[in-house]
Parts: C-alpha cells; structure tokens; sequence
C-alpha cells in the first residue's frame, strides 16, 4: 500500500527467480508510482520495474507481477519528486532460490 510518504507491503523478504503477485493500491491524496530498485537507488535510470503515476492515481488498485532477478537487497519506493525524500522507500531482503 502507498500512501501519504510511506510503503508498506505484507511482506519484506523474497525469493529470487521466483515470481510475486503484488496488489498495489494508493490510499494516498495524491498520485504516486511504484518501483522496485536494487537497495540504496535513488534514480528512476536504476528501476527494475516500475509503476508509473498514471496507473496509481489516488485510490487506484492495481495488479503486477514482478520476479527479483537475484538475491540481494532490493527496495520499493516511489520515485516521483519530493517523495522519496519524504520517506517513500521500503527496504526489502531477496534470498537466494
């Protein structure tokens, strides 16, 4: 879920080369996107996936699926300006398969 400068999923730890269901709703008052990233990326450039704002407008519920591509860690965060400086980052752990 995505809301007011803050992620927070169901779950933080993964496993690699297999692939997640993530249901994505913005319960926020403004539109946000959503990305996965290798841990510490702060560039939209660095994105493994992304939702972008369009498909999360304020109340909006989606579904994706995405595989991690190995183990490491990866975080969610919304990359649109301002809200990543907000706190819009979830640090998240990817074991090996």
């Amino acid at each position: 879920m995505l809301s007011e400068w803050s992620l927070e999923s169901s779950r933080r730890t993964f496993r690699a080369g297999v692939p997640y269901h993530f249901q994505l709703t913005n319960a926020g008052t403004g539109e946000h996107e959503w990305a996965v990233v290798p841990g510490g990326a702060t560039d939209e450039s660095e994105a493994l996936f992304e939702v972008e704002e369009d498909w999360l407008p304020s109340g909006a519920t989606i579904s994706r699926t995405f595989t991690f591509p190995g183990p490491g860690r990866y975080d969610f965060v919304c990359l649109l300006p301002g809200h990543l400086e907000a706190g819009m980052r979830l640090p998240v752990e990817v074991l090996a398969r």
